[in-house]
């Protein structure tokens, strides 16, 4: 079977009838399994164009580890998968797989990685991203065949209290959108606003019905405004790129990351907001020698610092963060952050 697929002798059609008989799937699944003939079979400007053309093969190889993990080393096989149609629809299996373990094998490896993600937006690509600073309209292609969101909420407003609590950061959650949910029309995009007023959360971000990421707390006291979603902390482990987001090729797993909860304001008390991406809580307004303006929580999802007693006012969170405010100290608390969203997808 090899020696057919190599020197022509298959076409995508008569391939996918051999493969009717169990035992030419057999054969055909031992090939994807074994190591230097996936190899050679990915890197086949005869073998790969027959292996993505036959429906029945491209179930066989996407369940093949070893198969993907040559088709991930490959220049040549990354290419075909994501320039041509018949590639495109052996990818979507690999992205839709929502355990992230199909695409692991460009994840997991820098080389592979860096080469599956120059080919976003590339001339001739069929993989795709969108990010949204503001609301708008993602706009269908014609067909789509793979598609996932990664969002941020907006942030709380801080407290104008002496010691005044900082407010609660945006949830941040990733959906992988299943193949029978993937949408048939345009999507509205709707971009969760960082809170102005300690009487309202942050706005929340959604992208149609497919994900709606929670806005954060505010608060008009010392106590702490509490972060958008309920998932515990470690839900954002399970993002595809959870460093920097953004420039992702795909989010696979669906997962969600809590927005961090603002730091709770006190006497002799300097907090900082708690995290919602690693790293992203706000500063207290007092860096232990002296007072300081308190920050807003940073990109993603940071929770505000504490404020402290006198007359300045709460550090604001900066756009597209989906930060809480910093608390103030007896003046106004800091705005939210607004949110963000991005959305990846893979085209027929």
């Amino acid at each position: 079977m090899r020696t057919a697929l190599l020197s022509g002798q298959y076409t995508a059609g008569t391939f996918e009838t051999a493969l009717a008989t169990t035992a030419n799937a057999g054969y055909f699944t031992e090939l994807c399994n074994t190591y230097g003939s996936a190899d050679i079979l990915v890197n086949s400007s005869t073998a790969l164009p027959v292996i993505v053309g036959s429906s029945t093969a491209r179930t066989i190889a996407t369940n093949a580890p070893t198969f993907l993990r040559a088709c991930a080393n490959s220049s040549y096989a990354t290419e075909q998968l994501v320039t041509t149609t018949n590639g495109a629809n052996l990818f979507a299996l690999v992205l839709r797989d929502n355990t992230g373990g199909k695409f692991s094998h460009w994840r997991d490896i820098t080389t592979n990685y860096n080469r599956i993600k120059s080919w976003v937006n590339a001339s001739g690509s069929k993989l795709k991203s969108q990010t949204f600073t503001s609301s708008g309209t993602w706009t269908k292609p014609t067909t789509l065949l793979a598609m996932s969101i990664f969002a941020v909420a907006g942030g709380g407003k801080g407290s104008q209290d002496d010691y005044g609590g900082g407010a609660g950061g945006g949830e941040i959650e990733c959906v992988n959108v299943a193949s029978g949910s993937l949408p048939g029309s345009n999507q509205t995009v709707t971009i969760g606003a960082g809170s102005t007023s300690t009487a309202s959360s942050g706005g929340d971000t959604t992208v149609g019905t497919l994900i709606t990421a929670s806005g954060g707390g505010s608060t008009s006291t010392t106590a702490a405004g509490v972060g958008g979603g309920t998932t515990a902390n470690g839900g954002y482990l399970a993002f595809t790129e959870w460093k920097t987001p953004l420039t992702a090729a795909f989010q696979c797993v669906n997962a969600a990351q809590k927005g961090g909860n603002g730091a709770s304001g006190a006497a002799s008390t300097w907090t900082p907001g708690s995290d919602g991406l690693p790293g992203t809580g706000g500063n207290p307004a007092y860096n232990a020698t002296a007072l300081v303006l308190s920050t807003g929580g940073k990109a993603y999802g940071g929770g505000g610092g504490s404020g402290e007693n006198g007359s300045s006012a709460g550090g604001a969170a900066a756009a597209n963060t989906g930060g809480g405010g910093g608390g103030g100290t007896g003046a106004a608390g800091g705005n939210g952050g607004s949110g963000i969203a991005v959305i990846y997808w893979l085209e027929g």
